[in-house]
């Protein structure tokens, strides 16, 4: 069904039914009931003004005397905003507000609750249809609500719509069974408590109703509301049918996660636009989009989870989709409310170099290409195309380190299908040999090799395999970055190590240890040279670096050099070395972080 099937359904219902019962919508949270009601039934219903629509969320209601008075409210609410220009209805914030403003046309709310009770009972409620949504939600047992809206439409033969998750409110339980040899079996039956739902439903509820949401439609819907000029410039692009190609991207990844709500998706385009909004670089619309779509695979993920973290393990693709992973300027500003704009700017400019990489590598045809495309390739030429992987590998130029991460990607879900899976092991090789002597040390690319579009793995030890890999390449590239620390200054050497630990922890984190791949020695002349602050600075290097629980897992060879940076530091107060007494004192509380480190080993 369509929404104009509902509505046609609903209307029928509300002119001709002759029942004296209420009908039932029912669908799982987050699958477009409310906003269906809001953006099409209602404005369906009242188009000719002839029908009105009194909607009540009985969501935190505790008696039925509240649901009177909501619905009292509403309908005072409604006469209100027709007789005072330039009132609108759900703008009023509170219930003071809400008093003050009904005062005025006459509604004394400091009535006793039976005395609204009798107001309530003066109400035409003729041609108008009640609509109850959260039955599931409601502080007041289901059987007080139906017990309620039967008096309503058998009483008064007022029409009413209950708007419920019935999969929240019917319950089942494992019964015992045992045959007459004793034998037990089990079967799965509803509860009391639902066995009383359905039996008192039955008297009150003729109809109940699945809603199937008409997903393109409330989609379409959903990114227009926002009129932002990007997403609108994204629903511009047509697929060969005439379809709004990210609306079809949206129903993938919804299908991908195995999650439809609307919710999680209006959250996701919220995000998406307040990121770019402050962004006022030229922004490229496919990179938009990437990021876009990265967001509504992590919004859906999100909903009612706390445990979505991103760590020094962290696969983009595990938080957003293969297709379209998180970016880490998105999580930190959906988790934090933290925004690095030079961190757009610079994924951006990697994300069209990639692009632009990929292009010239499927016009020409090249061995990169057949990988990329392996599901349409035969067998044999894919081989081919991993062998020339190989020596392109070995002349160390041709391949970008920040493709690495992809390429891996597909060497490693090719590796089972190929003749000669050898040689995707020499390709790891290679590359990790590649990186090791790289002379590139742009401390982004660590973070590049993580973010790419990925063929999923449909094995377990395909993906363990690929976050050893990267985790291997992530340290090789810092092991090869220490090596290139040339400087003799030992200031400045201390310097650069604060910064590394301040400004990119997470990226430090990588290939069980960092501390200890320093040189000690210049480390604490270095600090031994330092004023306040650059020790101050240090410590904070040390605090960000290793304050996480679960540091033992992450940097479990740093314990010793922890360790041995304490005992060089107490070395340095124990004989007065050091600029002055405040710098001696930052001196003391760096051995009090060490050793809050430490404790975590």
């Amino acid at each position: 069904m369509k929404n104009v099937d509902y509505n046609l359904y609903i209307e029928n219902y509300l002119n001709n039914d002759k029942t004296k019962s209420a009908i039932m919508l029912t669908a799982p949270w987050g699958m477009g009931k409310s906003y269906y009601i809001q953006n099409s039934l209602i404005p369906h219903l009242q188009k000719d003004g002839k029908k009105n629509c009194v909607v009540v969320s009985l969501y935190g209601l505790n008696d039925v005397k509240e649901i009177s008075k909501a619905i009292y409210l509403e309908l005072r609410t409604k006469v209100f905003s027709e007789k005072r220009e330039g009132f609108e209805v759900g703008k009023l914030a509170g219930k003071t507000v809400l008093k003050g403003v009904l005062s005025k046309v006459g509604v004394d709310l400091s009535l006793s609750e039976d005395d609204l009770q009798k107001l309530y009972n003066s109400i035409d409620l003729s041609d108008k249809l009640l609509i109850f949504e959260d039955l599931e939600r409601s502080g007041i047992s289901i059987k007080q609500v139906l017990g309620y809206v039967n008096n309503l439409v058998e009483q008064d033969g007022v029409k009413v719509l209950l708007v419920a998750n019935e999969n929240e409110i019917k319950k089942l339980e494992r019964i015992e069974v045992k045959d007459k040899d004793k034998n037990v079996t089990y079967k799965w039956e509803y509860d009391a408590d639902t066995e009383e739902y359905l039996k008192i439903k039955e008297k009150t509820v003729s109809d109940t109703i699945l809603y199937l949401c008409d997903y393109e439609v409330a989609i379409a819907n959903i990114l227009k509301m926002f009129l932002d000029l990007n997403i609108n410039t994204c629903l511009e692009e047509k697929d060969k049918n005439g379809k709004a190609v990210i609306i079809n991207e949206i129903l993938g990844v919804m299908s991908s996660v195995k999650d439809y709500n609307l919710r999680s998706l209006i959250f996701a385009c919220q995000k998406t636009v307040d990121i770019f909004s402050n962004y006022n670089g030229e922004l490229n619309l496919e990179f938009f989009k990437y990021v876009f779509l990265g967001n509504v695979a992590f919004s859906l993920k999100l909903k009612g989870k706390d445990d979505l973290k991103w760590d020094d393990k962290t696969n983009p693709s595990q938080l957003g989709l293969g297709k379209y992973p998180l970016y880490k300027f998105c999580y930190d500003f959906i988790k934090k409310q933290e925004l690095n704009l030079q961190d757009i700017k610079e994924y951006q400019q990697d994300f069209l170099e990639k692009r632009e990489y990929e292009k010239k590598q499927r016009e020409t045809n090249t061995a990169l290409s057949i990988l990329y495309d392996f599901p349409i390739q035969k067998e044999f030429l894919l081989n081919y195309a991993v062998i020339s992987l190989r020596d392109e590998l070995k002349a160390g130029k041709s391949i970008p380190l920040t493709q690495y991460g992809k390429l891996a990607n597909y060497l490693i879900v090719v590796k089972d299908v190929i003749s000669n899976p050898e040689y995707v092991d020499e390709c790891k090789s290679i590359m990790l040999n590649n990186l090791r002597n790289s002379t590139k040390k742009d401390d982004k690319v660590p973070d590049r090799l993580r973010i790419h579009d990925s063929f999923a793995f449909w094995e377990d030890s395909q993906r363990e395999e690929y976050d050893l890999f990267v985790r291997e390449m992530t340290a090789i590239f810092h092991e090869s970055a220490f090596s290139h620390l040339e400087t003799e200054d030992e200031l400045e050497y201390l310097k650069i190590i604060a910064n590394m630990m301040a400004d990119d922890e997470s990226s430090v984190r990588q290939g069980n240890g960092f501390l200890e791949k320093l040189d000690m020695d210049k480390l604490i002349s270095g600090l031994e040279k330092a004023n306040s602050e650059q020790v101050s600075d240090f410590r904070r290097g040390i605090l960000s670096v290793y304050r996480v629980v679960n540091i033992q897992s992450i940097l479990p060879n740093d314990k010793d050099a922890l360790i041995q940076l304490k005992e060089n530091v107490k070395m340095l107060i124990d004989e007065g070395r050091g600029v002055d007494k405040i710098v001696r004192l930052q001196y003391k509380w760096l051995i009090d972080n060490i050793e809050s480190a430490l404790e975590h080993y």
